[in-house]
């Protein structure tokens, strides 16, 4: 109940605090207006009623939920208050930005002599609006960071309320970086464009001013949060905080992906030059401009924040932790590489067919596909190779790292889509050369030899694809085999047996069908004493019956064994850990149990309870559904390309 006042109160003060904002801002602007009637009569009587209702409605529930905080020091650090503080000064800080973005961008485009040219946003709206608009958006900014220090200052430190703090801070990195980039590339455009005639006079001073203000803004914003950012590494939750590396990732392969496609862009230009295409150098640099002006800050980007994933993934003290997410950012690059080495390929294939078949001749439409062909295949071919490779690797070395790379989700995961798409796409491809086939045999139109051998494209690269990545997780398996054997080599078990053996023969067949590799060996108290153990016994296995009536030597022996018991229920309970419940099946049960303790899996005392397994069954009807609507899209997509 408490938290959903919470809710309430904080909801419906942030939707109120934005009324009366911008309530203020067309008040402030109707009164700096040089007229107070006709056209600024709406502006008046929208601010005064925004501001009065508005004002009401936020000073009633902020007024609430600050005296239930003053109250209350639990209230104050809560989850719920430092979510609306937080969003609060994220969307005033914005608009401030944002409003101060386009007075220097309006001041820079009219010291060109821009006067008449709109700005990045807010087109034509007066620069008193955006004054008004920075003014009031800064000092209510203002009030909530005060309130903010307030909070940390008065109550304890709250994990909650850091993360709020950190998702916080990096969405300041997101936004002032990508002011920044947009800058940067405004400024590259307006430099390449120097040496040639730009189609409308201002068009390239107005590239000069927004990249002005882009950076003058975008810059030190960046520099402020992603130096707070740093600095806040000190903390160990924050520098092992899952957040950072997911920004890392995410900038990362973002600007990765910026510059494979830039760079696959600017090298298809490059080979229509060399394969003789008649471009000017004019047009061979307007043409070049915006891929130039992307890759290049992308690029920057790419190579500062890769540095400062390496940096941070060296400073993990857990090497398995370390691999693993050295392996899922490798494995994102090396999908993007992929797919653009995919996508280069089946246009070279094409390309191929279409001139076999005599369906286009060799002119500048043609040369253009085959230069786009090879640079997507330039660009993707060396990132996928320098990402899988080391995987590959990875996945191939022997011992313990060895086989966490094989067993890690992300690998299988990589594995199973890139199969899953192959399989999709050979499903279409080859359904779509079956059905030209047969309309062909069924007397319908004939088999062309473009449509088919378009088709066939299609289904060789689908299916090099399927075929190498099914390979791939083949061995892993079979490397997972000899892995697993050899940890069963090494896990020798000694199975009690107090009455005529047929409860060790029982263990001894179940353990050939679950772990043939596991050393087995019996004792009969009754009959001899411990055999000899190659190596140290690491698990006893004994019926319940004999666990709770153990002779006296037994127990004795028992008592000073350091490692597993395992109890095989039969009719009498025992007061050990249990392979299951008591029946025919209890020695298949135990045979589990060991082969799950050989290969160092933990163990449970308790089955899994029947909500758990009904909340997984719901979930794996969930992600079928999700899964064949992922089919769906991926075969229209297919569909549409091949039309």
């Amino acid at each position: 109940m408490r938290t959903i006042r919470q809710i309430y109160l904080y909801l419906v003060a942030g939707i109120a605090l934005e009324v009366v904002v911008w309530g203020l801002v067309d008040l402030a602007a109707s009164a700096l207006a040089w007229r107070t009637v006709g056209g600024e009569a709406g502006l008046l009587a929208r601010g005064l009623s925004l501001t009065l209702v508005g004002a009401s409605v936020f000073a009633l529930h902020w007024g609430l939920a600050q005296r239930a905080a003053l109250q209350d020091a639990e209230e104050r650090a809560s989850l719920a208050r430092a979510i609306f503080v937080y969003c609060a000064l994220l969307v005033l800080c914005v608009a401030a930005a944002q409003n101060g973005l386009v007075l220097l961008n309006r001041l820079f485009l009219d010291g060109m002599g821009l006067t008449n040219y709109p700005t990045l946003f807010g087109a034509f709206r007066r620069p008193a609006f955006n004054a008004i608009a920075l003014a009031v958006n800064g000092a209510f900014a203002a009030y909530f960071a005060s309130m903010l220090r307030g909070d940390w200052s008065a109550t304890p430190y709250s994990s909650q309320r850091a993360g709020v703090r950190r998702i916080y801070r990096y969405l300041w990195v997101v936004y002032s970086l990508s002011l920044a980039v947009a800058g940067a590339q405004q400024l590259l455009q307006y430099l390449v464009s120097l040496p040639q005639v730009v189609l409308g006079g201002s068009l390239r001073q107005a590239w000069l001013a927004n990249g002005l203000a882009l950076v003058a803004i975008g810059a030190p914003l960046w520099a402020l949060s992603w130096g707070r950012v740093q600095r806040s590494l000190r903390d160990i939750e924050e520098r092992e905080s899952p957040l950072r590396f997911g920004m890392l990732y995410f900038l990362s392969l973002v600007a990765a992906g910026i510059v494979v496609v830039a760079g696959a862009t600017i090298v298809s230009l490059l080979l229509r030059r060399i394969l003789g295409e008649a471009l000017g150098g004019a047009d061979w640099l307007a043409d070049m401009r915006v891929p130039l002006s992307l890759g290049l800050p992308a690029a920057v980007v790419w190579a500062y924040y890769a540095r400062q994933l390496r940096k941070d993934l060296i400073a993990i003290g857990d090497a398995p932790h370390r691999s693993g997410v050295r392996r899922l950012y490798f494995s994102l690059l090396s999908l993007i590489g992929l797919a653009v080495t995919a996508a280069g390929s089946i246009r070279l294939g094409l390309v191929a067919v279409d001139l076999m078949s005599w369906a286009s001749v060799w002119g500048p439409a043609m040369r253009t596909r085959l230069a786009t062909g090879l640079a997507y295949l330039a660009s993707g071919l060396p990132v996928w190779l320098a990402t899988w490779l080391p995987l590959q690797a990875e996945a191939a070395a022997p011992g313990e790292a060895g086989d966490h790379a094989r067993r890690s989700l992300t690998r299988k995961a990589y594995l199973y889509f890139t199969v899953a798409v192959g399989v999709v796409g050979t499903m279409v491809a080859g359904g779509s050369l079956l059905f030209l086939w047969l309309r062909d045999l069924l007397g319908g139109e004939p088999l062309g030899r473009l449509a088919a051998g378009r088709s066939l494209v299609w289904l060789v690269a689908f299916g090099v694809l399927l075929a190498y990545h099914a390979v791939a997780m083949r061995r892993d398996g079979l490397r997972a085999a000899r892995a697993l054997a050899a940890r069963h080599a090494r896990f020798p078990v000694l199975v009690v047996d107090g009455g005529d053996g047929t409860f060790a023969d029982a263990v001894r067949r179940a353990v050939a069908q679950e772990a043939p590799e596991l050393p087995l060996y019996v004792w009969r108290p009754q009959l001899s004493a411990p055999p000899r153990v190659e190596g140290e016994v690491q698990a006893v296995v004994l019926p319940a019956t004999l666990a709770w009536e153990a002779p006296e030597d037994l127990r004795r022996w028992l008592s000073g064994f350091p490692s597993i018991r395992l109890v095989v229920p039969d009719e009498r309970p025992g007061r050990y850990l249990w392979a299951g419940q008591a029946g025919a099946d209890s020695p298949r049960q135990a045979a589990r149990a060991l082969r799950r303790l050989a290969e160092g899996q933990e163990m449970r005392a308790t089955g899994t309870p029947g909500w758990i397994v009904a909340v997984y069954v719901l979930a794996g009807l969930a992600a079928l559904q999700l899964l064949v609507a992922l089919l769906g899209v991926v075969t229209g997509f297919l569909l549409r390309l091949w039309d």
